[in-house]
């Protein structure tokens, strides 16, 4: 089992997200499920979305630790506590210029290994700057890099099969960019890229 928490605000898609990391992620040949928290009222709350990928069928449950934390805005880091029963092992993912520890987090992240805590400019990363799909889709790439568990492939069919077809293809560029600079900052950890 894997559980991933995505973190984001009314208005940027973030079951959206998850449901195209799911669809990744069973084409890669994982089972998966995705259940969202309670859906705000006003635009901009935070909201939450959870993913469960096992390589086996069945009962799939919510989960007492996770093992990644994707984290769609920044601002998010002082007003939800992202980090909440995130295994010492797992994967943060941050949208933004800046690191965790530029944020202040330092020591939030400090039992995490450097390359399991790591930020990624997605809003950038998608052409034209599209927002939300663009970043989310830059984000599940970027995940696919650092997790390993999933093909850019996937990710990039998934993409496809969810979002409108004049948007698809900037979408699918910006999750190749992302993996790609994921990759990049790994390889300057002098870490093993994820097969």
């Amino acid at each position: 089992m894997f559980q991933v928490r995505v973190h984001g605000r009314r208005g940027q898609a973030t079951l959206g997200a998850a449901r195209i990391l799911a669809a990744a992620a069973t084409m890669d040949g994982w089972h998966a499920w995705v259940a969202s928290g309670v859906e705000p009222v006003h635009a901009g709350s935070p909201t939450v979305a959870y993913v469960g990928l096992h390589h086996e069928d069945g009962q799939l449950t919510a989960a007492a630790q996770y093992d990644a934390v994707i984290v769609q805005d920044p601002t998010l880091l002082y007003e939800t506590d992202v980090l909440a029963r995130l295994r010492p092992s797992g994967l943060a993912l941050l949208n933004g210029e800046s690191t965790w520890q530029q944020f202040g987090l330092a020591d939030r992240v400090a039992h995490l290994a450097p390359a399991r805590v790591l930020a990624v400019p997605a809003a950038r990363l998608a052409p034209g700057h599209v927002w939300p799909g663009g970043a989310n889709a830059a984000l599940l790439g970027a995940f696919a890099a650092a997790s390993g568990l999933l093909s850019p492939a996937a990710v990039a069919a998934a993409i496809s099969a969810s979002v409108v077809a004049r948007v698809a293809a900037d979408h699918v560029v910006a999750a190749r960019r992302a993996h790609e600079h994921v990759l990049a900052q790994l390889s300057r950890l002098a870490v093993a890229v994820p097969a």
